[in-house]
């Protein structure tokens, strides 16, 4: 009986040595390769400007009446302004329909001729302007689509690239480093009553679609990493990590397009760190 007993605890103790000695599976994030829309883009934020703005200064040499009107009042064209005094008053009007955008000079004061007084523009009447790297810019074109994002109101904006400037200028980055950028004016295609709140120079952040491949095959940038110059990630099959070369045709910020390597429905490893390595027990 002993002997049956002791038998017993010791398979028992072998059982344990040998389990606590088999490698863990090691727990991971997953993601599932299939097929849907995707669309590459550039994201950069803008800036709403009012298509047409117009500068009112002083055209002689003389004393500014006070000025009553405030940034937001509505003027019709031809709508008398302020008077200028100097050899004779002189009354400046308005060149257009719309409001004021911003005023310069408020109080009576002497000014020179050219000083600016205030800027008229309508405020319904708005583009967007988003500075880009020259090495995108070559990728947009006029008429491409634009998604609006980060402007303040609950759904996204549409709109179409109408202009790419033919110029670039150097621009500082956040960084500290010389950048050139060309600027690219986009017209908001949405109903108007949907950003009617919108006003003039107010960030934006824009989305120009550059590439569209419908029902494409996608896998997530997160499982993906670069080996030797070549693009690797991790499937899970049964129950293990197996090391594959990818072959993408095109990388977007959250997804790319899978030429070859991987299949619709094959499981992968999201982030894989230096513990995953071909043949390592993993579970989800």
């Amino acid at each position: 009986m002993q002997k049956w007993l002791y038998g017993s605890i010791g398979a028992f103790v072998l059982i344990v040595v040998v389990w606590s000695l088999l490698p863990k599976p090691l727990p991971v994030d997953k993601a599932v390769v299939g097929r849907e829309d995707f669309v590459e883009t550039i994201v950069e934020d803008g800036m709403t400007r009012t298509k047409e703005r117009f500068v009112v200064s002083s055209p002689v040499n003389g004393v500014v009446e006070r000025l009553f009107l405030e940034p937001g009042d509505e003027v019709k064209k031809g709508q008398r302004l302020i008077t200028i005094h100097w050899d004779k008053d002189l009354t400046l009007t308005s060149p257009a329909d719309g409001r004021i955008l911003k005023v310069m000079q408020e109080s009576k004061t002497y000014i020179p001729i050219g000083t600016p007084i205030l800027e008229i523009g309508d405020s319904g009447q708005l583009e967007i302007v988003a500075d880009i790297l020259t090495t995108n810019a070559v990728l947009v074109k006029p008429g491409q689509e634009v998604i609006i994002e980060n402007w303040g109101g609950e759904k996204p904006l549409l709109g179409k690239v109408r202009l790419v400037e033919p110029s670039a200028f150097t621009k500082v980055s956040a960084l500290g480093v010389d950048e050139q950028r060309v600027n690219v004016v986009i017209d908001i295609t949405s109903d108007e009553s949907m950003w009617k709140n919108l006003g003039d120079r107010y960030r934006v952040e824009c989305h120009i679609i550059i590439h569209k491949l419908p029902q494409a095959l996608v896998v997530p940038t997160g499982a993906l990493f670069q080996k030797d110059n070549e693009w690797t990630a991790f499937k899970i099959e049964n129950g293990k990590a197996v090391k594959t070369q990818v072959s993408i045709s095109r990388r977007g910020p959250l997804k790319a397009v899978v030429q070859s390597g991987l299949t619709e429905g094959d499981k992968v490893i999201l982030y894989p760190g230096d513990k995953i390595q071909p043949g390592v027990p993993v579970k989800y």
